[in-house]
């Protein structure tokens, strides 16, 4: 029986003012819609895809996504929603106050939330929405690339955009929410986790947020192009897995990324049910890849592979080295000799890359990655050993015998 896998994504970088517009929201649709596509098994499952970028993504719109795509999953079926914008809060009605200590709810800014007429999309309302599609039993998985504490500023080190607006002061009743009030109170908890979204309790699901309640979501230079560093970091860990990778593998690999080169900025990674932590991203529905290096040239050290002497890469010795077959970056099928482009080898191994030299430099563009895989690695340095008459094993004659090896016999044994 195939499984189906629905997805919404959304992605806002222009919204009409005075919303300060991003940079990276589209982009970062755009990779995650392009790892989809090409890393969901073809056999067994099917992928469901629908995409709200700029002015598609309304309020309305984002709900009827909702309630009409990703409501069509089932018990064998998973659920995936990407939001990547402006994050923000509103006043909560005093219904919630005992929800909210701050008596704010968070919201998602919509392309046409701050309109006159508009709304954000506030936590209680996604909870909502999370309620009524796991009444049918799928897989929910749920990423928020954006925050809403802060001041909606620029980070003075990063100099990239916050995906934080400001605060809607209009104040909202109860009644303008998607649900009757009492129909709330049992599906969210007034135990906020650190990443401060009030989801569902009461729905099975598990949510990858970009940083804790009090943090903001910042936006990257990734190589010149604008994305959310968030996901930029996620892409990265999920396209060089080569394979499926656990919801706390997946978290732990990113957020050691995103730590390392954003300031002040957490992910959090929260479940309704902590063991569906340790399952498979996505339910497993991720092809296994073969296993390859990819190859790129650096303007420092010339072709190089994305793997070094902390992949396990043999150092080079003795003219002996590892060999090479590099393909183009669209192939599937690493093993069929007719698909290679040419063949290299590694000419140094350092820490996290290793220097190659290429056999026919010629066919390669610089400005293009390729893949490569191991064909052929170096021999370790072999012991021999003998058993023997000791007297024997010692006689300087019997290094002659060995192609004029150099032998030494201790006892019982010769060592080349």
């Amino acid at each position: 029986m195939k499984k189906n896998i629905y997805a919404l994504l959304v992605g806002i970088d222009k919204y009409p003012l005075p919303v300060t517009p991003l940079q990276g929201c589209v982009n970062d649709v755009i990779a995650i819609k392009k790892y989809l596509r090409s890393h969901i098994k073809t056999q067994g499952w099917e992928l469901h895809l629908k995409v709200l970028q700029n002015e598609q993504a309304t309020r309305q719109a984002i709900i009827d996504g909702f309630r009409q795509h990703l409501h069509q999953a089932d018990n064998n079926d998973v659920v995936f929603f990407y939001y990547s914008g402006h994050g923000s809060q509103e006043p909560a009605p005093p219904e919630f106050w005992h929800l909210e200590p701050d008596k704010l709810n968070e919201t998602l800014v919509c392309y046409d939330s701050r309109l006159p007429e508009g709304r954000d999309l506030a936590d209680k309302e996604l909870a909502f929405l999370i309620w009524e599609i796991s009444q049918n039993n799928p897989h929910i998985t749920l990423i928020l690339d954006c925050c809403h504490s802060g001041s909606g500023t620029k980070d003075p080190l990063q100099q990239n955009a916050v995906r934080q607006y400001k605060k809607d002061n209009r104040l909202r009743c109860a009644d303008d929410f998607i649900f009757a009030p009492q129909q709330i109170y049992n599906l969210i908890s007034s135990d906020k986790q650190p990443s401060g979204w009030n989801l569902s309790a009461a729905a099975r699901h598990i949510l990858l947020a970009s940083c804790q309640d009090k943090q903001t979501a910042k936006e990257y230079n990734a190589n010149g192009q604008h994305r959310g560093a968030f996901c930029y970091f996620l892409t990265e860990t999920l396209n060089k897995a080569k394979g499926n990778l656990t919801y706390t593998d997946l978290f732990k690999q990113t957020t050691a990324l995103v730590r390392n080169q954003i300031k002040d900025q957490s992910p959090q990674l929260e479940a309704i049910e902590t063991k569906d932590l340790h399952q498979l991203f996505l339910c497993g529905a991720i092809i296994q890849k073969h296993h390859y290096y990819t190859v790129s040239y650096d303007q420092k050290y010339g072709w190089v592979i994305d793997g070094g002497a902390v992949h396990n890469i043999p150092p080079v010795s003795d003219k002996q080295t590892t060999q090479l077959a590099l393909f183009p970056i669209e192939t599937q099928d690493l093993h069929k000799i007719s698909n290679t482009i040419t063949q290299a080898q590694v000419t140094e191994v350092l820490p996290q890359l290793s220097k190659i030299k290429i056999n026919s430099e010629q066919q390669l563009n610089r400005y293009q990655t390729y893949k490569a895989i191991v064909t052929n690695l170096p021999l370790p340095p072999k012991t021999v050993s003998f058993e023997g008459n000791p007297p024997f094993l010692k006689c300087p004659d019997f290094a002659t015998t060995l192609n004029n090896s150099v032998v030494y016999g201790t006892n019982n044994c010769i060592c080349i």
